[in-house]
């Protein structure tokens, strides 16, 4: 089409038995070229994004074996907000999840952040399940106070257990709330914190899943 060539605007598809395989979108708006491509066979995928100077990429090499999965995710990005991410995962059984919807298994993830300051931010979580038929979301967070600053914990570590039947939530109160000394402002920050944490976890997990 007329309007496709002038826009400078080019999508090419690769399939094998049926499936799509490989895809490139390219552009040029007339001040920067851009990009999309993606590249799925088997269980690795590559993602690659760029428009101008930044850019995204994301890398996998995994193994699956029946249901457990294994391997790494690398993810990058760059131009104004350069920096990295490491996922490292440990038997993911994708045919066992805990009531909040994680696959059980071990997941590390490691942020870099190299521009506006440096630092490295370390999650661990282990999703296990317990005697009791329950399972425990283990979360520990290393390297707060580097990345945040020195008034954060540099390690905060904590504990989700969900007994995997049925419940209720109810969102919080509307309710203003007074804060009247620094003990109280502490314990809402670290509270902010922990909620911020599995906030960046069920992304992360999204992101895999």
């Amino acid at each position: 089409m007329k309007s496709i060539d002038d826009s400078n605007f080019t999508w090419r598809v690769v399939t094998r038995n049926d499936d799509v395989i490989l895809q490139h979108v390219g552009y040029n708006d007339g001040y920067n070229d851009g990009s999309v491509y993606f590249e799925h066979y088997g269980e690795n995928i590559y993602l690659s994004a760029r428009d101008g100077d930044n850019a995204f990429e994301v890398k996998s090499d995994l193994k699956k074996d029946g249901n457990i999965l294994g391997g790494k995710i690398n993810m990058s990005t760059g131009g104004e907000n350069k920096g990295s991410a490491e996922i490292t995962i440990e038997g993911c059984d994708s045919s066992s999840k805990s009531a909040l919807g994680f696959p059980r298994g071990k997941y590390n993830i490691e942020f870099s952040e190299t521009s506006g300051g440096s630092g490295t931010l370390n999650i661990s979580v282990e999703v296990v399940e317990t005697e009791n038929g329950g399972t425990d979301h283990r979360v520990t967070i290393n390297g707060l106070g580097e990345v945040v600053g020195e008034d954060a914990p540099d390690k905060l570590a904590f504990n989700l257990h969900t007994s995997d039947k049925d419940s209720t939530v109810s969102r919080p109160s509307a309710e203003v709330v007074r804060i009247e000394s620094e003990e109280q402002l502490n314990g809402i920050v670290e509270e902010m914190g922990e909620n911020l944490s599995g906030v960046m976890m069920k992304l992360m997990l999204a992101l895999m899943f």
